[in-house]
């Protein structure tokens, strides 16, 4: 196992725990404070947060076919390209022949005897050159937009919903969602995940920790404002302050539209802004 698996491996299961944590401790609270989400939602989470190292394991860590007759050399060179693309926003069907072709063009030339340098050069800018031909940086920017929406759209939805079953005697509508944890899903959604998507196809292995830094860095950085600044009414606002994010079934049903229709536009997008 290279360096930037054992680093993806350790940071699966260091969010997985962190979502745990979270929800052992927001239950806990919720008990002090008379709510309490139901046992089923609570082990659905643990269970996938479990789940969601053995998904990352099986699909980005152990190798395939013929992935396995590379070389520690031109594996290591070979993982850095194939993250590149897989992560990229081509088409998948684009993104599977890419990689195979990639591989068997590390094969030849391990079999050849080549030094790996002499055929990819610098893995980065290889990988870059290849996702460039086929479109343009501003492009790949506006598709990643598009993702980030739907990621914030669903992340929404589902507090939303969560938050709701600690009170289910009360009108979903009514639920409402805390302004840090807004913030702290658009963080995630327009910074982290894009940040970490771009930085995958890089020789740095620790760009998988970027998630954990930055969900920990938040939770510090609200406990600085709330030790030294809470006497602020904004800073006590955001802390504190929550907002209805789905107050009627008007507002429902545009998230519930909206994620689709953002999907097909992308798509749309996709197939116009990519060369051939």
């Amino acid at each position: 196992m290279t360096t930037r698996n054992k680093v993806l491996l350790v940071s699966s299961i260091l969010l997985a725990l962190l979502v745990i944590a979270s929800l052992v401790v927001w239950e806990m609270t919720g008990q002090s404070s008379g709510e309490q989400m139901p046992m089923v939602v609570i082990v659905t989470i643990i269970v996938i947060s479990v789940l969601s190292v053995f998904v990352v394991y099986f699909s980005k860590i152990q190798k395939k076919n013929y992935e396995k007759l590379l070389n520690a050399e031109y594996f290591e060179q070979y993982e850095i390209i194939k993250d590149a693309v897989v992560n990229s926003q081509l088409a998948a069907a684009t993104k599977k022949d890419i990689t195979e072709d990639v591989l068997e063009l590390l094969l030849s030339a391990q079999e050849s005897g080549k030094a790996v340098e002499s055929v990819v050069g610098d893995p980065q800018v290889f990988s870059q050159e290849i996702i460039s031909s086929y479109a343009k940086p501003f492009c790949l920017a506006l598709l990643n937009l598009f993702d980030s929406l739907i990621v914030f759209i669903l992340m929404i939805i589902g507090a939303s919903f969560i938050l709701w079953l600690e009170q289910t005697q009360q009108s979903f509508f009514t639920t409402k969602v805390d302004i840090s944890m807004i913030v702290l899903f658009g963080l995630v959604a327009f910074i982290l995940i894009p940040v970490t998507k771009a930085q995958t196809g890089t020789r740095n292995p620790w760009m998988y920790m970027i998630p954990v830094a930055g969900g920990a860095l938040f939770i510090l950085l609200a406990e600085f404002l709330r030790t030294f600044f809470y006497g602020v009414n904004a800073v006590r606002q955001f802390l504190d302050g929550s907002v209805r994010m789905v107050p009627n079934v008007v507002f429902l049903m545009i998230y519930l539209l909206s994620t689709p229709l953002i999907f097909m536009l992308k798509q749309i997008s996709r197939k116009r802004m990519l060369l051939s």
